[in-house]
């Protein structure tokens, strides 16, 4: 997938996120640092980018895996204390954190927070929404960085890069459409592109109906599974209208 394979190797390799990154490189030295931003903004690759720079190990996990105090304490407890085997820095990434707020969070948000203040190691967590009251503990024993959402010409500019290097024929304005539906999610406009183009090595016009059709499918659904879950109809007209 060429969202693997254009996966930022380096911190210079990502596009529109200047000042967070300015800001992370400087506070993971410092405490433990919670990253928030929408989906594709490259919240994970940034930190696997600079544990590359640094020349730091990176271990990471993701946290829906870890919802009670005991996955806490006998995986990441650990993690956060052992020294780097081959002495050189490391970096603790904890991916999704707001996977354990929920309904079935035992305790691991809890155990989590008291682990944030004696690592050994640095230690980051990211999250789309870092903003529910579960969180609050972590919140403020972090320092939060908020992601922008990528504009349509940064992801235009990957995109295009992406083309010129796979040898995909495109219409600057067929990847500018591609761009804008993507919503900001640099990860979901590279899957998109590879499952248009990476057979036929072109990108049409007509390729972005398919991605429309999808879209249109998807709004569907989720229209029809709040009407069948919500007992609001307020909350039902607000989505409708």
């Amino acid at each position: 997938m060429w969202s693997e394979k254009y996966r930022p190797k380096t911190l210079s390799d990502i596009y529109g996120q200047d000042s967070p990154i300015a800001t992370l490189k400087t506070a993971i030295t410092n405490t433990a640092v919670f990253i928030h931003g929408s989906t594709g903004s490259g919240k994970t690759a940034s930190v696997h980018a600079l544990a590359h720079d640094l020349h730091y190990e990176i271990l990471e996990v993701n946290a829906s895996d870890f919802r009670n105090k005991d996955h806490i304490d006998n995986i990441v407890g650990p993690a956060l204390q052992q020294r780097s085997l081959f002495s050189k820095g490391k970096i603790i990434l904890i991916d999704e954190v707001d996977g354990i707020s929920g309904n079935y969070d035992r305790g691991g948000l809890q155990a989590l927070a008291k682990f944030l203040t004696d690592a050994k190691h640095p230690i980051v967590l990211t999250a789309n929404d870092p903003w529910s009251s579960k969180l609050s503990a972590i919140r403020k024993k972090c320092k939060l960085i908020e992601y922008n959402k990528p504009s349509v010409i940064t992801i235009t500019h990957i995109l295009k890069n992406i083309c010129v290097k796979e040898n995909v024929t495109f219409q600057e304005k067929d990847l500018k459409t591609l761009a804008y539906r993507s919503g900001g999610d640099v990860r979901g406009a590279i899957n998109d592109l590879y499952a248009l183009t990476h057979a036929t090595k072109i990108l049409t016009a007509y390729d972005l109906t398919i991605i429309a059709e999808r879209e249109k499918e998807e709004s569907i659904f989720n229209a029809l599974n709040l009407l069948f879950k919500s007992n609001s109809f307020i909350h039902i007209t607000k989505f409708l209208i």
